[in-house]
């Protein structure tokens, strides 16, 4: 059995693989966790929204800044 990996990030939400986030990158910028880097615990978000679509990024949790869209 695995258990699921989460986060708490900016504002107090959980979040894990699977959810979309804002991101601090830029003011429109999400992304959806897809996975975790091995090494560091980070969680592997891949940009959907604003500058760098397509790209990856390891954010710290206090770089994302919540849900997308907001709930």
């Amino acid at each position: 059995m695995t258990s699921r990996t989460n986060w708490v990030i900016v504002g107090g939400a959980s979040v894990s693989v699977g959810d979309r986030v804002r991101l601090d990158i830029s003011p429109n910028s999400a992304g959806e966790i897809v996975g975790v880097n091995p090494n560091t615990g980070l969680p592997k978000v891949v940009i959907t929204e604003g500058p760098g679509v397509g790209g990856t990024v390891y954010p710290f949790p206090g770089q994302m800044l919540g849900r997308f869209p907001d709930t």
